[in-house]
């Protein structure tokens, strides 16, 4: 018992610190990216380019994974819409998004996959030359991206596919505060 007290009074201010940490740098994050992020496809700007931000087709229980059908959906729509022309697709196995959006009305000749990491970091990193961009994935996702797309001068704005419930997403919001946590010792650490 005693032991165990020692480890939680040594454990509670490091634990303490790190949820510190993680909400000052999310209403950092926040502030940075605001006034980008877009819901109504009636209301985005028009950009050449959509970068449909990867997601598991499947989740590890072998069912379909809703956050990539709502991106994959927003996509078609705002291709439809004529808020985008062609779409990159950045995915680590980028060729089953690829074919979804061929198979849902996009022509296969304006659908390129990224041929970088499928790393949001090292795919953003990638479009510095690119030219004004709407990045595509839920707000959670695109706040981090529109972030690094701030810190390597990419010109983005976003468009946020509908989110799931939070339940269902419960996990995901905790990967994704560790994706920032990760985020921000990288860009502290590493000069890209």
């Amino acid at each position: 018992m005693q032991r165990q007290r020692k480890w939680l009074s040594a454990a509670l201010p490091v634990v303490l610190a790190l949820i510190g940490i993680n909400l000052a740098f999310a209403l950092h994050i926040t502030q940075t990216v605001a006034g980008l992020t877009y819901a109504d496809v009636t209301r985005i700007p028009a950009r050449p380019i959509g970068v449909l931000l990867g997601a598991p087709r499947q989740t590890w229980r072998g069912k379909d994974n809703a956050y990539y059908w709502l991106r994959v959906r927003a996509t078609v729509a705002l291709y439809q819409s004529h808020k985008i022309s062609r779409i990159l697709v950045s995915d680590d196995d980028p060729q089953p998004m690829r074919a979804d959006l061929i198979k849902l009305g996009i022509p296969a000749q304006q659908v390129e996959v990224d041929a970088n990491d499928a790393r949001t970091i090292d795919s953003i990193a990638a479009l510095r030359s690119t030219g004004p961009v709407t990045l595509i994935s839920q707000h959670f996702h695109n706040e981090r991206a529109l972030y690094l797309a701030h810190h390597f001068g990419v010109d983005a704005i976003a468009f946020d596919a509908q989110d799931v419930s939070h339940y269902y997403g419960v996990l995901t919001r905790l990967r994704e505060q560790a994706a920032r946590l990760r985020m921000l010792i990288e860009l502290t650490l590493h000069d890209r």
